[in-house]
């Protein structure tokens, strides 16, 4: 590991900043449990958050990535022994970096935006210092001697997972059209998508990847892979819903998104709020829209051809308790023709819950994805973080997915002053 070692002075701007996502208090349902991705929690105050500091924790990942590419067990070495980072390195075979931006308050809505743009450097004026390319030419100098060849640039994948808290009830809206806006300048335009389709030739690739290295306003050697959304600690109200819909049809990968659904008085003034918070689920689910939303019909209006905006997400996560009823029922509804989540975690949904409202979720439960459907719900995988089963649960699903009309045994109910009002 000594031969390393022009690196090792650059390990104390991550040390303490990184985990391996693989870890209990970090798995997250999606695909980034296969693969140990490392956690990278940026600085959390905005005064702490100096271009300076952002600048030395992106050119020490760089500079880390060069060792990943030549030599795996020194790499997972380096991180357990001078960046701090526990755990098992099994599956860890590259360089893929989770930045973790969370601990929000209403004074730093700017502060999504503001802390990736100087740590991605999109706008232009990142410049690279004359100690880091020092350090980048000795590494590669080493690398090659290690593997006989010259070592190319390297890509890291990245993921932004954004878990704002203590936002104040006017701030949440700002919050997420600020991660849009960075979502905007982290994805692959559909040029670049289409080029990087038909590069073929390895020395053409090189050669994209050295100018992109330099190019200053592109992301190169970071490339854009997720983003992961904890919203559970805002309110959703129709601000929010909005803004939430507009944020997943920018088409960017949504690994895992947690929603609240916390009882709130969102119902109680009328049904106008009810309309942004269907469009919103219809949208996270990808089932397009619909001209009802508890339609026994589930009569559906596909996008138009045209249209380059489509949601993404792959996972939906609800982990509160005392959850809202009619927004548990409205998401499993756009569930029940959902095209993109493939898994739905419920973690204590069914917590203090009195017999009646109980069996109303599993019923509309069982209504999403245990009955016949035209449009297959994509969700291929249910995880339920409940003690045990219970009969009374058993009876409710049993009574839906026996039911000649579903959609009628669960809005009569619920529903049946909306639905006459509808006739």
């Amino acid at each position: 590991m000594d031969s390393w070692r022009v690196l090792f002075p650059w390990c104390k701007w991550l040390r303490g900043r990184l985990q391996l996502s693989n870890s209990p208090q970090h798995a997250a349902p999606s695909d980034y449990q296969d693969d140990d991705w490392l956690l990278v929690t940026l600085p959390k105050l905005q005064r702490d958050a100096s271009s300076e500091l952002l600048r030395k924790i992106r050119e020490s990942l760089i500079l880390l990535s060069v060792v990943a590419a030549a030599d795996r067990p020194i790499f997972c070495d380096i991180l357990r022994e001078k960046c701090g980072v526990d755990g098992s390195f099994n599956n860890f075979d590259s360089l893929r970096v989770i930045f973790v931006l969370d601990d929000h308050n209403s004074r730093s809505m700017p502060w999504p935006e503001t802390i990736c743009k100087a740590l991605l450097g999109w706008d232009g004026e990142a410049t690279l210092s004359e100690d880091f390319l020092l350090a980048k030419e000795e590494l590669e100098k080493i690398a090659e001697k290690k593997l006989g060849t010259l070592v190319s640039d390297t890509a890291i994948p990245f993921c932004l997972h954004f878990a704002p808290q203590y936002i104040s009830l006017v701030s949440p809206q700002q919050y997420l059209e600020s991660v849009q806006r960075v979502l905007k300048q982290v994805m692959p335009t559909r040029d670049q998508v289409n080029k990087k389709k038909k590069e073929n030739a390895p020395d053409d690739h090189h050669n994209d990847n050295q100018d992109n290295e330099h190019g200053g306003g592109c992301l190169w050697p970071f490339v854009f892979e997720a983003v992961q959304l904890n919203l559970r600690e805002i309110e959703l109200k129709e601000s929010v819903a909005r803004a939430l819909e507009e944020l997943v049809m920018l088409g960017a990968k949504v690994s895992c998104l947690q929603l609240p659904l916390k009882w709130t008085d969102f119902f109680s003034s009328s049904e106008c709020s009810r309309q942004p918070l269907a469009e919103c689920f219809l949208a996270v689910s990808g089932g397009g829209p619909r001209t009802r939303l508890f339609s026994s019909r589930m009569a559906k209006e596909p996008y138009d051809k045209n249209e380059e905006r489509w949601s993404r997400v792959e996972a939906v996560v609800v982990n509160d308790v005392d959850i809202d009823d009619r927004r548990f029922a409205a998401l499993c509804s756009a569930l029940r023709g959902a095209s993109s989540v493939r898994e739905l975690v419920l973690e204590s949904v069914f917590a203090q819950d009195t017999r009646g409202p109980r069996a109303l979720k599993w019923k509309w439960l069982a209504y999403a994805l245990f009955t016949p459907n035209n449009e297959r719900s994509s969700v291929k995988k249910l995880v339920i973080t409940e003690p045990e089963l219970l009969a009374d649960d058993v009876a409710a699903i049993a009574t839906i997915v026996n039911s000649c009309k579903p959609a009628q045994e669960l809005l009569d109910p619920l529903w049946a002053d909306h639905e006459v009002s509808q006739r």
